[in-house]
């Protein structure tokens, strides 16, 4: 399971959930990305406590999850994950 991209999903589908934390979809999905998405552009399924990538494989799992994400996303705000 990708807990980012459920994550993202779940923001987007109940906001209020979110909003309750002071945060919005947008500002959640920004936040998962600067942690999760490396500089050369791929993704880290996996960091360790200071946020350094503990496995650098990506598990076929993960765009299955990212891209019902960002449709999830798209969906409920128009263009929320940009």
């Amino acid at each position: 399971m990708s807990l980012p991209g459920e994550t993202i999903k779940a923001a987007t589908v109940l906001p209020g959930c979110v909003e309750a934390f002071g945060e919005t979809p947008e500002s959640l999905i920004a936040l998962l990305c600067r942690r999760y998405l490396r500089p050369d552009g791929r993704w880290a399924e996996r960091l360790h406590r200071d946020m350094t990538v503990a496995d650098a494989s990506l598990p076929a799992s993960t765009c299955y999850h990212l891209s019902f994400a960002l449709t999830e996303a798209l969906r409920a705000g128009g263009d929320a994950g940009r």
